[in-house]
């Protein structure tokens, strides 16, 4: 998706609300500054955080909880401030932070974890996710494919002979690509996704009374609000999806070890990027070293800092930290997908 000349300008001035400690505060998006490199340069700083979504949910808590703490380890002790930016799963973000935000490290960026896959599935988009620096991800968010205990289906295997009626919020989501992966890449042929629940809660409710027999969705989420249908066995884990296995996963096995060959493994790769990146934090191209090595530095800090983890585990969040060193690599090396397996993972996806 490409945006106007008309959004160019005025994204600069706009961007949605900013919000500082629960009080309104005006954005300092447009200020820029030479003076100092490193630690030096953020004292008396504020620093924005463009968050990818609006206020609520997921990206609002980790980007708000972030914010609370990263500051008392970046040299100088910056005010970091949230700025809200919706749009388009998270493409006016992107395009935002790589077009227009200063890059001298006075903005930076809660990407939608999905980004990479829509840079290389869609194509039509103004930035290029590899030139993003990475400061740091805060949690993966591996998904889980879990069935209905009433079909005493507890393998992949077993699956192939099961008709597995899919609950989906929507084209392009979670409980969308992921059951199309396991149809369209491992051979599940009689897999069925039926599109339209308004929210992951209402796949769950329809999951209970028969409406589908099985749903794809983030793991924290099932351990919070789908707590309940696995303590009580209406439910099992059949496969996770991600590029490694969580810390916790419950005994099932990572939809990569299930590619039959190498060329599969690819595919399920880059389809499961959306896990790896997570809750990303980045700034955008052209940030001076010295600077990304304070933010790397700060976040790095700031996921073992007591005080943070107290308040992550206050607000029911989860940790799963990777550093932005470790995640570019990452990152960098789906980008470089070849076309094959770009082409072959848009047709298992419908994109």
């Amino acid at each position: 998706m490409r945006f106007s000349g008309a959004f160019a300008a005025c994204a600069a001035v706009v961007a949605g609300m900013v919000i500082a400690g629960g009080a309104f505060v005006p954005s300092a998006l447009g200020q820029t500054s030479s003076a100092g490199t490193g630690g030096d340069f953020y004292r008396d700083k504020t620093v924005n955080i463009i968050v990818s979504t609006g206020p609520g949910g997921g990206y609002d808590l980790y980007a708000r909880t972030l914010s609370e703490h990263i500051g008392r380890h970046v040299p100088g002790q910056p005010n970091f401030i949230l700025q809200f930016m919706p749009g388009a799963g998270g493409v006016r973000a992107a395009d935002y932070l790589y077009n227009i935000a200063a890059k001298d490290g006075s903005v930076i960026g809660l990407m939608s974890n999905g980004i990479p896959l829509v840079q290389l599935l869609k194509a039509d988009v103004r930035f290029d996710v590899a030139k993003f620096n990475f400061i740091g991800r805060a949690d993966a968010m591996n998904a889980m494919t879990m069935v209905a205990s009433s079909l005493n289906v507890k393998t992949v295997e077993a699956a192939r002979a099961a008709d597995l009626v899919f609950g989906s919020t929507g084209r392009g989501q979670q409980s969308d690509m992921h059951p199309n992966a396991l149809k369209n890449v491992l051979g599940l042929s009689r897999i069925k996704v039926v599109i339209g629940y308004k929210g992951s809660s209402a796949v769950n409710l329809a999951l209970e009374k028969g409406e589908v027999n099985a749903h794809s969705s983030a793991w924290s989420s099932w351990k919070t609000s789908g707590a309940r249908m696995m303590q009580s066995g209406i439910v099992i884990p059949l496969v996770e999806h991600g590029v490694e296995k969580s810390p916790d996963n419950p005994g099932v096995p990572l939809v990569l070890d299930l590619a039959r060959n190498n060329f599969e493994r690819q595919v399920l790769t880059l389809i499961s990027s959306d896990a790896a990146v997570g809750r990303a934090f980045i700034t955008p191209p052209g940030v001076p070293a010295e600077r990304l090595a304070v933010l790397r530095g700060a976040f790095e800090k700031t996921m073992k800092d007591p005080a943070f983890l107290a308040d992550v585990k206050k607000r029911k969040l989860e940790i799963w930290p990777l550093t932005g060193a470790e995640l570019q690599k990452q990152v960098e090396t789906v980008m470089k997908s070849s076309p094959e397996v770009i082409s072959t993972a848009k047709q298992a996806l419908g994109f």
